[in-house]
């Protein structure tokens, strides 16, 4: 029946672990930070943290977040962070599908114009030439690049959907 209490310095370690896995939390976007699950305190104090201007108010905020995650599961934060990041798996995969058609679309030309048009029926002919061609007169227009980019990943979210 004699328990053991964990030693100091574990107890240290957890307590600088869950204060790491807050400033984590500082780090996410409001849309992620509504995907986790998180008490409403807590999230509370995240968006306090993101109000502070001072260096030594973020770090007293930052050991208040760390006292609150002791009452939380850390475990199934951590795994909701790490599925957050596993999304931009799936964004790596659609940026290279957009940059592998923005090449082919300005190196083939027509072909690949047909060739995207007939996987994508959907896909506005007209506006797409415009803006290839667009881009190809003019390939260091951030604007031009941009818009394409846009278009492209517009079809590739219709395809997957």
């Amino acid at each position: 029946m004699n328990e053991e209490k964990p030693s100091k310095s574990s107890r240290k370690r957890e307590a600088v672990a869950l204060q790491a896995l807050g400033e984590e939390l500082t780090r996410q976007s409001r849309a992620n930070l509504e995907r986790l699950p998180l008490d409403p305190v807590l999230r509370e104090a995240v968006e306090a943290y993101r109000t502070l201007t001072k260096r030594l108010a973020q770090r007293r905020q930052l050991r208040f977040i760390g006292r609150l995650m002791r009452d939380t599961d850390a475990d199934a934060v951590t795994a909701a962070l790490a599925a957050l990041k596993g999304g931009s798996l799936e964004q790596k995969q659609r940026d290279r599908w957009v940059e592998q058609w923005q090449a082919r679309l300005t190196e083939e030309g027509d072909a690949a114009l047909t060739e995207l048009v007939e996987a994508f029926p959907e896909v506005n002919r007209q506006a797409l030439r415009s803006l290839v061609r667009h881009f190809v007169k003019e390939p260091e227009n951030e604007r031009a690049r941009r818009a394409l980019r846009r278009f492209l990943v517009g079809v590739g979210d219709k395809g997957s959907g």
